[in-house]
């Protein structure tokens, strides 16, 4: 997935790889830009809204 909204990024920012954290997911009712989970990116520091099928788990280690 190409982002295009990401800034300093003017080419696009491809996105396959980078970690972030689920910050909202949309239900039917809710109003989203296009996509329905909203996640958020340290590094580039950035929010995107993605679909289901775009995002993988990634195990985090335990809290201690």
């Amino acid at each position: 997935v190409v982002l295009r909204h990401v800034p300093k990024h003017k080419e696009g920012l491809d996105v396959q790889g980078l970690e972030g954290e689920v910050i909202k997911s949309y239900g039917r009712g809710d109003i989203s830009a296009n996509r329905p989970i909203k996640v958020e990116f340290q590094s580039p520091r950035f929010v995107g809204h993605f679909d289901v099928n775009e995002l993988s788990l990634v195990d985090q280690p335990e809290a201690t």
